[in-house]
């Protein structure tokens, strides 16, 4: 009986502290410029997760990054996050104008993707827009959720416009960042 009770207190204690996982809201190019005309959307900026199927660490990306509770924070605050296929083969139209897949060797790729990424395919890759939808910037690779936080925070916050990158990170987690994070955890989940 004493097992059976103690086992009881265990789960409740477990689900007791289970917090409530905060997803990145991810949509598609084409809902993502609709979005960004919204009034509740002044100020934000549109990112672009350029993937293939194939890509290891896209997926990693997914898993580690993407799925931080604090970075989908920052990411649903600052953005309108895009996941795209870059090698999609159906039509896409961003900005009125049509793109298409574009067959090349053995595969190939979204002419849309060369022209996010400035035709540096490689993945995973990310475009940041800005409301106008011209490319604010663009990094590459996988990147770690401590390294990516202060990159997207520097984007987000209008840094980028008023303070070198280096300058910025020596400055981040002691004198930026609670301010952030107590501001983004005031966020509905």
């Amino acid at each position: 009986m004493k097992r059976i009770l103690l086992l009881i207190a265990a789960i409740v204690g477990l689900l007791i502290n289970v917090k409530a996982q905060t997803n990145v809201n991810w949509t598609d190019i084409e809902t993502a410029q609709e979005q960004i005309k919204l009034k509740a959307n002044k100020g934000k900026f549109i990112f672009v997760d350029c993937y293939t199927d194939w890509c290891g660490w896209c997926k990693v990306m997914d898993n580690k990054t993407f799925s931080d509770d604090v970075i989908a924070k920052l990411m649903n605050y600052y953005f309108i996050n895009v996941k795209f296929n870059a090698e999609q083969k159906s039509d896409v139209t961003f900005d009125n104008k049509v793109y298409r897949y574009q067959a090349s060797g053995r595969g190939g790729a979204n002419q849309l993707a060369g022209v996010l990424l400035q035709n540096k395919l490689a993945f995973p890759s990310f475009a940041i827009l800005n409301a106008n939808l011209s490319t604010k910037t663009v990094f590459q690779g996988y990147i770690e959720k401590s390294e990516f936080e202060p990159m997207i925070v520097y984007i987000g916050e209008g840094y980028d416009t008023k303070l070198d990158y280096e300058v910025f990170k020596t400055k981040y987690l002691t004198e930026i960042r609670p301010a952030i994070i107590e501001k983004v955890s005031k966020l509905k989940k």
